[in-house]
């Protein structure tokens, strides 16, 4: 039998998907803000996925994906009980820096999976955590529920205003920052929004990191789809990401990459 098994799934919002997978090696490994490399089937291609959570008891992790892809939805597809192909990780090394004062975590879409394990790694650590959680619409709006208990508080924004308050996340964390003195943000969303995010935190000197989505699709570097820039240096996902220094990330390279990939 496979080390790698579907535990559980569920649909949690419009083509997302919920799915608990028993990988008791990664499990005594992982933490929070690495990701995995799965092959949904021998034939599919690689997605890497962050690991949203980990379970000790069950031996699981749980990832969270749009089913848009031909790979994905071969995720998607395989049953309870039916083994995953491969699941490769632990990777990355997501470099979470104590600080005292609060932490701003920001979502965006399927951001708000990699923000989840975020904003519980510093409220553990004692942190006042607000997030920032973000949707087109409150069909598309994921984890509300789990990130109003991972952070002292949390607030919702969708472009259309179906939930919580019409606008952008940058919006609302200009909002915060006015009224709150903000030690860290930390934003996982599109590329021109944690632009967007970057610039402003930069304008008014508050640490930014982004959690960028990953493109490590060999899992070893060796593809060359995981290399990003940061300042001077090119350093690579599989190894150092998916978080980095915001202040000096390239999101042109970035975006390229992935624009590229199809991603």
């Amino acid at each position: 039998m496979s080390e790698f098994r579907v535990l559980s799934k569920q649909i949690i919002a419009s083509n997302i998907k919920r799915m608990d997978i028993i990988a008791p090696a990664i499990v005594q490994k992982a933490r929070p803000g690495q990701f995995v490399v799965v092959m949904p089937t021998e034939k599919a291609q690689r997605l890497a996925l962050p690991i949203v959570e980990i379970s000790a008891q069950k031996n699981a992790i749980t990832l969270i994906f749009s089913e848009e892809t031909l790979s994905e939805k071969a995720l998607g597809d395989l049953a309870i009980g039916e083994n995953v192909h491969v699941v490769l990780g632990p990777l990355g090394d997501p470099v979470l820096e104590d600080s005292e004062g609060i932490v701003v975590c920001i979502g965006y879409g399927l951001g708000i999976a990699q923000a989840l394990p975020l904003c519980r790694y510093f409220q553990k650590k004692g942190n006042k955590v607000f997030g920032i959680l973000g949707a087109a619409t409150r069909k598309t709006l994921i984890l509300e529920s789990p990130m109003r208990v991972a952070c002292h508080s949390a607030f919702v924004t969708t472009d259309d205003g179906s939930a919580g308050k019409k606008g952008s996340v940058a919006d609302m964390l200009r909002q915060l920052a006015a009224g709150h003195q903000i030690a860290q943000v930390y934003v996982a969303a599109s590329t021109s929004l944690m632009q967007e995010v970057a610039s402003f935190c930069r304008e008014s000197k508050l640490k930014i990191n982004v959690v960028v989505k990953p493109l490590a699709l060999s899992g070893i570097g060796f593809c060359g789809t995981d290399e990003v820039k940061v300042g001077k240096k090119y350093v690579l996902m599989s190894s150092d990401g998916p978080i980095f220094n915001g202040e000096f990330f390239d999101f042109n390279i970035y975006r390229s990459k992935a624009e590229n990939l199809g991603v």
